[in-house]
């Protein structure tokens, strides 16, 4: 629990290698160019929206208004290049390594060469040729990727809650926006809620019944 808890990054900055590893992961990562779709340009138009070039009345209520915020703010941030906003997908693909790396960390924390076990299965997540292809093609995919870790993460700390605290209250609420963000970018309801039951043992039966409610109220939510 304390190796979860503890911040990754306080431990390995002062590492040489990893500040190699963070160098080469970004040389791949800038290696491959931003893949635009025939969606990714219906995006870009609701992005003129939020510019005030387009009048809202233009908007798709199929769409949501989350991915073409984001692609906004990674415009005003880094550029309105394709550049800018592979910067702004490589920051959620170090989002996304972190929590891959504090998840299999947890899950492998008991196993006999847990070391191992834990580099190989990170390495398969992060190195997956598929997961690191979406995280350069300008869809919700790679923000859904992102966002079901995070989910898988707060859903672990949250079922570790004893809900007795106004704290418990604090996250069990930003857990349920999570989810709710999730779900509008593309991502299943309760679906890191569910992973995180299987993988990772609950405490008691109040606790149970608890977790329980609160999937039914992020499900009608979603």
């Amino acid at each position: 629990m304390k190796n979860f808890t503890k911040p990754l990054f306080q431990k390995l900055a002062k590492l040489p290698w990893f500040s190699i590893a963070i160098f080469l992961i970004a040389v791949i990562f800038f290696s491959i160019r931003l893949i635009i779709t025939y969606d990714s340009a219906h995006y870009l138009g609701y992005v003129s929206i939020l510019e005030g070039d387009t009048p809202f009345s233009e908007w798709d209520i199929a769409r949501g208004p989350i991915f073409p915020a984001l692609i906004y703010i990674f415009g005003i941030l880094f550029g309105r290049t394709s550049a800018g906003i592979l910067i702004g997908c490589f920051i959620f693909y170090l989002l996304f390594a972190y929590l891959c790396y504090q998840i299999c960390q947890t899950i492998c924390e008991k196993l006999k060469h847990k070391k191992l076990i834990q580099n190989i299965a990170f390495a398969i997540l992060v190195l997956n040729p598929l997961i690191l292809g979406y995280f350069h093609v300008m869809l919700t995919e790679f923000v859904a990727i992102t966002f079901t870790m995070l989910n898988i993460y707060l859903a672990y700390k949250w079922l570790s809650q004893d809900f007795k605290n106004q704290k418990s209250l604090i996250f069990t609420t930003i857990y349920i926006i999570c989810e709710i963000i999730s779900a509008t970018i593309s991502s299943s309801p309760t679906l890191s809620l569910r992973l995180s039951h299987s993988l990772f043992p609950q405490s008691s039966l109040s606790s149970k019944i608890i977790h329980s409610k609160t999937s039914f109220i992020v499900l009608v939510l979603c």
